[in-house]
């Protein structure tokens, strides 16, 4: 899952020199006047730009290198003050590190605004995609790996891309980038209105673009090149006009349920212009109440890779980066106090393995720490060492809620109960229990796991539901001061302006909500509590208070996310999955309910979770590329459980 970094040769200040593919990153010369001339120039930008009349423009390079290419292209972007979108998607599989990028962009006092943003937001060198939100109308999607890999599960959600830039490392040097395969995929995601240029004019490059439908020429190369490779795509048979991007208007997105999940689908969406309906059962008197007041953030760990470790770990680099964002001019509740994770919470069922972890997930993500250094760090006399998770944290969920609902876009329907759902004539209608029209929208999201039982069009997908007590407790000393969340038995936050109560520890995890349970949770949380620590009574009840909340799971322990299948339909056009469960299949978009989306069952890791799957989600409603890859889709896709029966036999 993590990547190397490229060792590197500086030829001069402005020509790092890969040791790798023995070749240079850039032409002789002047790096910035290669690529207004080798990529925007023959791409026809910034004219292209400015004339199109669709909403977005679609850049994808191949080899982003050190990113210059897309840092020109945002500089011109912005400076033209251009309204309509620019993403840009780029594949680099050997993505170089934040001080090698730094040493580089250091030599460009012209591009400094915009390398500087770059710097702040580049992303950590794990396989996959990173989205990057650059400025307002500016979106980077950076996918770090092998390029045919991750160009094979691109899914830009029916886009086609506007120009190509070409930009590896030579075919002899680098062939893979350059081979039938991947023009194939470059063809795939082309129409006729694509672009493609490249420095290198290599016969065999240029043989495979025109046997995947481009019509190419050899012009004159930047500097001492001779040529380069400029192309257009030409219309056949299997890219018909239809796949032109198009603008349409979205009509309001109606999200019922107003959890965290409900919440940050809401906001994703109104940052696209998009209005939202929200829909909540309880007043907001009582919601507002019933919230546990702190939610801690950190990566769930896996010990292989896999596409479900992949997720967790973008979930949790996406809700960081979107945290650090939001709260650079305003308080949102985050506090990056990093996290301490204690070889007890590591150890449920396996024996912790550091060498298997530091094998998996880059230093970048944690540190691992002898009970020696936890103590120093945390200044607290904890009983075990960890891990420390730097970016870690926790969030003030009152004042997140607050700002995740701030926007005027956000129609807010509390005391609004919505009991069941129907599709007619193109548009959703929401009834309450007695079948009285509550409103109608083309678009819904639920976003309430306790709905999907009572929904026709969701009751197959199974989730389970636990209560978390969790308590605020008080220190034996007043020297306990934490700033670090402390995660063993139970997790301990430090205190804040809304706990004058002391520290909030959560949680014991019931299947009833009776006062035995309450009574008995106290107690399990004291006991745990205080298993972090070598005092045998470190923190005590004194009841100061107390907090109930509902944690809601799937089988997986991966939250549903994604368009809503139509059970029957998809049940009969894979069945032949009863008969070979390692059979191919492909689900047809004839398998899914019309806008209709979920987002739920996220337990434990729902801060992270909720937040990137309200990116995907409002990837997906605003017809925009999707910052997961396929294979990332199919497992957090609610159709995995009919897939999942089938296979077994179940159904």
């Amino acid at each position: 899952m993590k990547l190397k970094t490229p060792e590197l040769v500086w030829l001069n200040p402005k020509a790092p020199y890969s040791k790798e593919y023995n070749d240079r990153y850039h032409s002789e010369g002047s790096p910035e006047d290669e690529c207004k001339h080798v990529y925007l120039a023959a791409n026809g930008l910034p004219d292209r730009l400015i004339e199109s009349t669709e909403s977005r423009f679609l850049i994808a390079e191949i080899g982003f290198g050190f990113g210059l290419n897309f840092i020109l292209s945002a500089s011109l972007h912005t400076k033209l003050k251009i309204q309509k979108h620019l993403h840009y998607i780029a594949f680099e599989k050997s993505p170089p590190s934040a001080k090698q990028v730094k040493t580089f962009f250091s030599n460009f006092h012209e591009l400094k605004t915009f390398s500087d943003i770059f710097l702040r937001k580049i992303p950590t060198p794990i396989c996959g995609c990173h989205r990057i939100q650059f400025s307002k109308n500016i979106t980077l999607d950076l996918h770090y790996g092998d390029v045919q890999n991750e160009i094979s599960d691109l899914y830009i959600n029916r886009l086609k891309i506007s120009a190509w830039f070409i930009d590896g490392f030579s075919p002899k040097t680098n062939p893979s980038i350059w081979n039938n395969f991947v023009c194939t995929k470059i063809s795939q995601l082309s129409n006729q209105e694509t672009t493609l240029s490249s420095y290198s004019a290599a016969g065999s490059f240029r043989r495979n673009l025109v046997s995947n439908g481009f019509d190419v020429k050899k012009t004159a190369g930047y500097g001492r090149k001779r040529h380069m490779t400029v192309a257009k795509f030409t219309v056949n048979e299997n890219h018909s006009k239809a796949n032109i991007n198009k603008n349409e208007a979205i009509e309001s997105v109606a999200i019922i349920g107003a959890g965290i999940a409900g919440c940050a689908a809401a906001l994703a969406l109104t940052k696209r212009n998009i209005p939202v309906q929200l829909f909540e059962s309880e007043d907001h008197e009582t919601l507002t109440q019933n919230r546990i007041s702190l939610f801690a953030l950190r990566p769930k760990l896996y010990r292989d890779i896999s596409p479900e470790s992949q997720f967790f770990l973008h979930s949790y680099l996406f809700t960081v980066s979107q945290l650090n964002h939001y709260s650079q001019n305003k308080d949102i509740g985050w506090n990056k106090t990093g996290l301490i994770q204690l070889e007890g919470a590591l150890n449920k069922r396996k024996k912790f393995s550091q060498d298997k972890y530091s094998s998996i997930y880059p230093s970048s993500i944690f540190n691992y720490l002898t009970n020696k250094q936890a103590r120093e760090l945390s200044k607290l006399d904890l009983s075990a060492g960890g891990l420390y998770f730097p970016d870690g944290g926790f969030v003030e969920t009152a004042k997140l809620y607050n700002f995740y609902l701030d926007a005027e876009e956000i129609s807010k329907n509390y005391s609004t109960s919505v009991k069941s759902i129907n599709y007619c004539d193109g548009k959703w209608t929401l009834y309450s229990a007695e079948q009285t029209e509550i409103a109608q929208s083309k678009t819904v999201i639920i976003a309430n796991s306790h709905c999907l039982t009572q929904f026709n069009q969701t009751d197959f997908l199974p989730i389970s539901t636990s209560h978390g007590y969790s308590n605020w407790l008080e220190a034996t000393s007043k020297s306990y001061k934490p700033t670090h969340v402390i995660c063993g038995n139970k997790t301990i936050f430090p205190s804040t302006t809304c706990g004058e109560n002391g520290n909030l520890v959560a949680a014991t995890y019931e299947k009833s909500l009776t006062q035995s349970s309450k009574l008995k949770a106290a107690k399990e949380n004291v006991t745990g509590a205080n298993q972090a620590f070598t005092g045998q009574y470190f923190l005590l009840d004194k009841n100061k208070g107390n907090e109930v909340g509902t944690r809601c799971g799937t089988p997986d322990r991966v939250p549903y996310i994604g368009r809503v299948p139509k059970y029957a339909h998809t049940k009969r056009e894979l069945a032949h999955l009863r008969r070979d469960a390692k059979a191919e299949f492909n689900i047809a978009d004839e398998c899914f309910l019309p806008n209709l989306y979920i987002s739920a069952g996220h337990g434990s890791n729902g801060l992270s979770t909720s937040s990137f799957g309200a990116e995907i989600l409002a990837s997906l409603i605003n017809g925009d590329p999707v910052p997961v890859s396929k294979r990332h889709l199919s497992v957090i896709c609610p159709s995995r459980i009919i897939i999942r029966d089938l296979k077994k036999q179940r159904i």
